[in-house]
């Protein structure tokens, strides 16, 4: 049986040379969205992509071939629970495989995606304080956990770090956010809310994908400069509304405001359901 990994390597033909990070990433993101891109330096017609959901990865391989050889996981898709802890109904669909370690009832979760990993972990916690997990806190700091770029022009998508926004070493100015309530699931109220805390002067677009069934939503916020990321990141993540899960803030695979208006139709790039 192939070894299952959310991470690759893919080859392009010559004709393609030379790579650049917006098409490479424009069509691997078909496969499913995309965690981390990297590109080798020097010319050479290869790229490394984790998708956040190892189904992607197979997709991918699928729909590659031989383009593909395997790479090292990339972040974390286990959770360990100790003892009888209630999973939530939408974790079922979510995990992968199950294995009961002894006769100790130490149980390991394997989640397809590492975002349900993250947050089964949050809730697992929160609901038994019995279960250890092996993905790292979610901060909007950098996760030291995950291995560190190879390449200078690694795209660490999910990583939002402070002293970069200020110093100006990042760029990237559209944020995804993750489990957001029903209730701001529309443009107009996510609008609104914006407005009421003082973020639409630093916003320009603005995408909200309402969740399916009991699955929170998500948005994109595009920011006019990284000041304006500051102020969005921090004003989001961790926030919570009455029982509702903490909101992530990550950034996004698409970049920019027009990126924003079209990703509402863009396959692979927006998961609808978190």
């Amino acid at each position: 049986m192939m070894p299952v990994t959310n991470s690759l390597r893919v080859t392009f033909p010559e004709s393609e040379a030379p790579l650049s990070m917006a098409p490479v990433c424009r069509e691997l993101s078909r496969f499913g969205e995309v965690a981390r891109l990297e590109m080798p330096p020097d010319g050479q017609l290869s790229a490394v992509v984790s998708y956040y959901d190892v189904r992607a990865a197979t997709r991918a391989r699928e729909g590659l071939g031989d383009r593909c050889t395997l790479e090292p996981e990339y972040g974390d898709r286990i959770v360990v629970s100790h003892g009888d802890v209630q999973v939530s109904a939408w974790m079922i669909q979510e995990i992968r495989t199950v294995q009961r370690e002894g006769s100790g009832g130490k149980y390991t979760l394997e989640f397809f995606d590492t975002r349900a990993a993250e947050r089964a972990a949050s809730c697992l916690f929160a609901h038994a304080g019995t279960v250890s997990a092996k993905v790292a806190e979610v901060t909007p700091n950098i996760n030291c956990s995950l291995p560190q770029p190879r390449y200078r022009n690694d795209l660490r998508l999910s990583q939002v770090t402070w002293e970069d926004l200020t110093s100006g070493r990042e760029a990237r100015t559209t944020l995804r956010l993750r489990c957001l309530p029903r209730h701001l699931c529309t443009e107009q109220t996510f609008q609104g809310l914006l407005a009421r805390v003082g973020l639409s002067k630093v916003v320009d677009s603005v995408r909200v994908f309402p969740g399916d069934g009991k699955c929170p939503g998500s948005a994109l916020v595009n920011a006019v400069d990284s000041q304006g990321v500051i102020a969005v990141a921090k004003y989001f993540h961790g926030r919570q509304w009455g029982r509702s899960l903490p909101v992530a803030v990550s950034f996004a695979a698409v970049q920019g405001a027009e990126e924003v208006r079209t990703a509402c139709v863009t396959p692979g790039i927006v998961a609808k359901c978190q």
